[in-house]
């Protein structure tokens, strides 16, 4: 053998060097060994421009930056991303171009930035569009419809997560098929066909145990919670999200530990434990400064202002909600801002300010008819049918205006009521209980109110709401 030959079998043998340890760095990011993955990828792009391989280099780059997007360092991702682009751009590699345009949609998207995330995913399934890549027009089809899912435009998120899970069941991909379940799933519960989104991040669930994908794993149980946290059940969705904060931070995985975190003391805040749920939201919000989770920010702001308001601190929840409404604004998460206007509803109500609160619900109702947010809807009627009990209650000198607005009191309670007990959720449909029998209470009604008291009571004990359960007692309690 020459020295040429010899020269040429030795590159050879570095090529296939870099492939394999690609291969395990996939390997290791899968089931959440970063660090190694890390270690391997500078291996690999030391050998890659050794070679002088520029192809070689920018995948090294592409995969860092999914490495650093898997445990929060969308800076470092960001970077990364830029310089594998630069190259599979002077070297026309489209494949390549297109999978960092979808990098570049998962930092935005992530940091709350939806407009810049939804150029860039739509860029990227355009590129894709002229490759022969399958897999990779159908993972860009899979990030545009959560983006649009972000923005409340569900039936475009199903359409597209859709296309996305028959191109990877085509395919034969295990991996991005649970992502895609996943996907339709998320679409489903906000759409209020909560038992469906459950059986969706169950399959999801099943797929990711048997790939050993923990990451995945992590974000199913996630899922799984939020599904069982629509029907009420606090205790269960707290384990399932503590299974899942495990694995995130054994994995480094930051940005689902706060969503875990937020999650977690949502959940202490209905049963009662304000200490706790305080503690839980405000670490996550720590978290989400820290990763530049802008979107997540106004979320955990939004539940500290909720808190608050059970707290009967008005005017501090009023600031918070204040400062997540700004967010929410910059960032287009109309979903988040819908839930703060509810809320700055309330905050009105406990301030007699009846007027603003009926204008909150007005802004609400109307677009949660527009984008189908059926739960948004009834709390927006709630907030509407209490206005119109107080009015009825503040206009007995003029029987007839006063009738009316009892009617459409009533009307708009019982409205809110059909739709959480089609939507079986349990603790909204309680709350609803509740107003309406407070109402008829005040309206002289006793028996009647009691009536839907007492079916308040029975839920908010069975599902062990502490501060909902003892409203209703001492309502209950009055005019005995």
């Amino acid at each position: 053998m020459n020295d040429k030959d010899f020269s040429i079998s030795t590159a050879n043998r570095q090529e296939l060097l870099i492939k394999s340890l690609m291969n395990r760095t996939e390997i290791f990011n899968l089931i959440g060994r970063n660090t190694e993955a890390i270690q391997d990828l500078n291996y690999c792009i030391k050998i890659a421009r050794m070679l002088a391989n520029r192809k070689y280099e920018a995948d090294c780059l592409s995969y860092f930056s999914e490495i650093y997007g898997s445990i929060s360092k969308y800076k470092e991702m960001l970077n990364s991303t830029k310089k594998a682009m630069a190259i599979y751009r002077k070297i026309k590699n489209k494949e390549g171009e297109a999978r960092c345009l979808n990098n570049l949609g998962f930092v935005y998207e992530i940091t709350g930035n939806y407009s810049k995330a939804l150029k860039y995913f739509d860029k990227s399934l355009r590129t894709k569009a002229k490759t022969s890549d399958r897999a990779g027009k159908a993972t860009s089809l899979n990030n545009l419809g959560y983006v649009l899912l972000n923005l409340g435009k569900y039936a475009k998120s199903l359409e597209y997560t859709i296309k996305s899970l028959k191109i990877k069941k085509e395919l034969g991909l295990l991996y991005g098929q649970a992502n895609s379940l996943n996907s339709i799933g998320l679409v489903y519960g906000h759409l209020g066909h909560y038992a469906r989104a459950i059986r969706y991040f169950t399959n999801a669930l099943k797929i990711q145990q048997k790939i050993g994908d923990r990451e995945g794993q992590a974000y199913s149980f996630h899922n799984i919670s939020q599904g069982l946290r629509k029907i009420s059940n606090f205790l269960k969705a707290i384990e399932y999200d503590s299974k899942a904060l495990k694995i995130f931070q054994e994995t480094g995985e930051r940005f689902g530990e706060s969503s875990c975190l937020n999650a977690i003391g949502h959940d202490y805040a209905i049963l009662g434990d304000f200490d706790k749920a305080h503690k839980y939201v405000t670490n996550s919000l720590w978290i989400r400064k820290h990763i530049g989770d802008r979107h997540g920010q106004s979320v955990n702001l939004k539940n500290i202002g909720e808190i608050l308001l059970e707290q009967g601190n008005f005017n501090k929840a009023k600031k918070y909600l204040a400062t997540a409404e700004k967010i929410a604004n910059q960032v287009g998460a109309k979903i988040v801002l819908q839930n703060i206007n509810l809320l700055k509803g309330r905050v009105e109500i406990s301030k007699n300010n009846w007027r603003k609160a009926k204008n909150y619900a007005e802004k609400v109702l109307s677009l949660a008819e527009k984008i189908g947010l059926k739960a948004e809807k009834a709390e927006a009627l709630l907030l509407q049918a209490r206005f119109y009990a107080n009015q009825g209650r503040t206009r007995n000198v003029i029987k007839q205006r006063e009738k009316k607005s009892w009617r459409k009191a009533e009307t708009k309670c019982k409205q809110a009521i059909k739709i959480y007990e089609k939507l079986k959720q349990p603790f909204e449909t309680a709350k609803a209980y509740y107003y309406y029998g407070e109402m008829l209470k005040v309206k002289g009604l006793l028996k009647k109110g009691n009536r839907y008291l007492q079916k308040a009571r029975r839920v908010f004990k069975s599902i062990r709401a502490k501060v909902w359960l003892k409203r209703t007692v001492n309502s209950l309690a009055l005019f005995e």
